[in-house]
């Protein structure tokens, strides 16, 4: 069993659902990624990190059963982050996703949003 206390916490990253989360979707697989900032008493910054979720769709057959059951499998990464602030999502998706990608932390690549702010922002 594992406790926190004064000058430790303890840093769980878990999805439980009671379905499959990619059955009946169309996909075999997807990522979530979360920006996290780490301070101590809230004051002195730790770091940020990426915890990326990498799910993939398979199949379980249970003892004594016939018919697999439809579930969702995978990994959770935890990846040091650059900045401590998250970045926007158009920045992430073009400039950080790739990396992750290319070094197999995270399942594919988000596509680049369009940018939210309006043409007339974007000359000021």
């Amino acid at each position: 069993m594992v406790t926190d206390g004064p000058d430790t916490f303890i840093d769980r990253h878990r999805t439980h659902n009671p379905e499959s989360l990619l059955e009946g979707t169309g996909k075999n697989e997807c990522s979530v990624v979360c920006h996290q900032r780490y301070a101590f008493d809230r004051k002195k910054d730790l770091g940020s990190f990426y915890i990326i979720r990498n799910f993939r769709a398979d199949k379980f057959t249970p003892a004594g059963e016939k018919t697999s059951l439809h579930i969702t499998t995978g990994e959770v990464k935890k990846v040091p982050a650059a900045d401590l602030n998250a970045p926007t999502p158009e920045k992430f998706a073009k400039d950080i996703a790739p990396g992750l990608v290319k070094s197999g932390d995270l399942g594919s690549a988000p596509p680049v949003p369009k940018s939210s702010t309006p043409q007339s922002e974007e000359k000021k």
